[in-house]
């Protein structure tokens, strides 16, 4: 596999998962705020911080290491690009508003308003990122797009489920939900059948080169990795153990597309930057990526380590 590639999709893999962990934030607190309010807003602000900076540091790394697909995928996706970034900027205004809101009933409202904004944000982003797996509404070689197409199609639709269910699982085993601890199995068994099944009916490319036995075999230790964390569920490892289950997904999902992008439309190393300038380029990002990984020892330390977390004091 080749080198530039991994790196990029391990940068997206993390995005990827800090946003599924937003997503779970919201859950809990649509749920039923009240109850997790302290361990919610210890989240909000560091995840605004790193999902941001992620995001900024994907997109400028994929610009440089695959600089004429950028030309093709910012044209193709323009319209879904900048919806989501409304959508992102309301989520960043009520979210600032629920910071500094003193009324309770108002700073409620504000939130629910910010997680309404995150979760069409997560819609379109995951329509995105289907279309680039499958290529469904998306034409490269004309450089079209069908906007109906790409967000309602039976992938796109099975996919956006999954990830709901994934972000359920997180909600469960990162607020130690113990009262719905099986929901955190069911989730995580739904999720990845939803996402089989519809690579088999809309995808078959992104299955290709897997045997039924290696998917059996990967489902079932997938699950049983989840059913070692909610056992462990009081255990303070256990919470980080499954943002790292996620992230393994992601990236699972990210490998067996490689080398195509948009289906077979695209060969992606095609697009590769091949100039001599390129190492220089791997050399910048791997110095970008120690910098967010301070980011991220600051997000382990704010959310967990930090206050009542250090002891692990339960507040739910």
């Amino acid at each position: 596999m080749n080198l530039f590639f991994l790196v990029d999709i391990v940068i997206f893999s993390v995005f990827f998962t800090f946003f599924v962990f937003e997503i779970s934030t919201i859950i809990a607190s649509i749920v039923s705020y009240g109850d997790y309010t302290k361990s919610i807003r210890r989240l909000f602000l560091p995840l605004w911080e790193i999902i941001g900076t992620f995001a900024v540091f994907y997109v400028v790394n994929f610009e440089a290491t695959f600089p004429t697909l950028l030309n093709v995928v910012g044209y193709i996706f323009i319209v879904p690009v900048l919806s989501g970034a409304l959508l992102f900027i309301l989520r960043n205004i009520f979210l600032v508003y629920s910071e500094y809101e003193s009324d309770g009933i108002l700073q409620k409202k504000y939130v629910r308003a910010y997680a309404v904004a995150t979760l069409f944000a997560a819609f379109i982003t995951v329509s995105i990122f289907s279309s680039g797996l499958s290529g469904i509404g998306v034409n490269v070689s004309d450089v079209s797009i069908n906007l109906l197409g790409i967000f309602f199609n039976g992938f796109n639709l099975l996919v956006f489920v999954s990830v709901a269910l994934l972000s359920v699982f997180l909600s469960v085993v990162y607020f130690r939900l113990r009262k719905i601890w099986w929901l955190g199995i069911l989730s995580v068994f739904l999720s990845i059948a939803l996402m089989f099944l519809g690579s088999y009916l809309y995808a078959p490319l992104l299955l290709y080169g897997l045997s039924s036995y290696s998917i059996l075999f990967g489902t079932v230790i997938a699950i049983l990795l989840v059913d070692v964390m909610l056992f462990l569920l009081d255990f303070r490892f256990t919470r980080y153990l499954s943002l790292a289950w996620v992230f393994l997904a992601v990236l699972f999902v990210n490998i067996t597309r490689y080398p195509y992008v948009f289906g077979v439309q695209a060969n992606i190393l095609s697009y590769l930057n091949n100039s001599a300038i390129s190492y220089f380029i791997l050399l910048i990002t791997v110095i970008g990526g120690a910098l967010l990984v301070v980011s991220l020892f600051l997000f382990v330390w704010i959310s967990y380590l930090r206050g009542n977390g250090q002891k692990g004091k339960r507040i739910y």
